[in-house]
């Protein structure tokens, strides 16, 4: 998910611009939507911890498409997000997996096996 504009790139002002968007409840625009989104069984939404939820961007994402009988899967990186429920409590009849929380991309082997168990 990518939106119309780019976030400052030093953590300071990044988190400033994350905290103002939460508190204002703003949905950035994004650049693209997924076509045909009725047609994918399983969404794996990968996300940063983003003020202990998702971006923005992402509730602009899930409002925009009408999730109904997909498999969600969460993985955040980041530790103690409530993303996940944020997520339930917009589609609380959607299959939402246990997911992943990480400290960090780099922590391949966790993701690998989380994939491989799944399977």
């Amino acid at each position: 998910v990518e939106t119309i504009y780019d976030y400052p790139k030093d953590d300071h002002s990044c988190q400033k611009q994350a905290k103002d968007e939460l508190n204002k409840h703003l949905r950035p625009k994004i650049i693209d939507y997924v076509h045909r989104f009725e047609d994918y069984g399983t969404i794996i939404l990968v996300y940063p911890d983003w003020c202990s939820t998702l971006p923005m961007a992402l509730f602009t994402f899930l409002e925009i498409h009408p999730f109904t009988t997909q498999r969600l899967i969460p993985i955040c990186i980041g530790k103690r997000n409530h993303g996940k429920e944020d997520i339930k409590k917009m589609y609380p009849r959607l299959k939402i997996e246990e997911g992943l929380e990480i400290e960090n991309i780099n922590e391949i082997e966790i993701i690998k096996d989380y994939f491989i168990n799944l399977i």
